[in-house]
């Protein structure tokens, strides 16, 4: 009997650390992510092909966004970086009134996350999306043509 009094107790006693365990970990801060994007305008403007420039994190994607996007000339109108924090919406405000709009980041499995954001042009809804995507690997969004090619935004979760 002494022996089934020891285990019960030793039972209630795992369940209670468990339960403590587990609303410490419920009452943790939500993991406050940073956001870096950018705003390129691609063409194939011959005046414009003299002076591609890509920023840095992105830089290794250049050939095949050529291929992919049919330009042969990239030029960084803007950057920024914002911290997506679960109360709100979040914001990176480009060159022209472009701006991507973060309005939700959850980890998943693994270094991945799904965003949800929106593309505006002023006050205007371009597009709304979700996307999974990998810490340090950009999502590029097609935006409007613009002059004689056409915007692009990049983002990346870089923290």
């Amino acid at each position: 009997m002494a022996g089934i009094c020891s285990l019960r107790t030793f039972l209630l006693g795992a369940g209670v650390l468990f339960a403590i365990a587990c609303s410490i970990q419920a009452g943790e801060a939500p993991v406050v992510e940073s956001v870096w994007g950018c705003l390129l305008y691609v063409s194939n403007d011959r005046a414009a092909e003299k002076a591609t420039q890509i920023p840095t994190r992105i830089r290794d994607y250049d050939e095949r966004l050529e291929k992919l996007l049919g330009y042969a000339s990239i030029q960084t109108l803007g950057q920024g970086e914002t911290v997506v924090a679960p109360d709100g919406p979040s914001s990176i405000v480009f060159h022209g009134n472009i701006r991507v709009e973060l309005t939700g980041l959850t980890r998943q499995p693994g270094e991945h996350f799904l965003v949800v954001l929106r593309l505006f042009q002023k006050d205007h809804q371009l597009i709304e999306t979700q996307a999974n995507v990998t810490r340090g690997s950009p999502l590029f969004i097609r935006g409007p043509l613009w002059r004689s090619g056409q915007l692009v935004v990049a983002v990346m979760v870089v923290s």
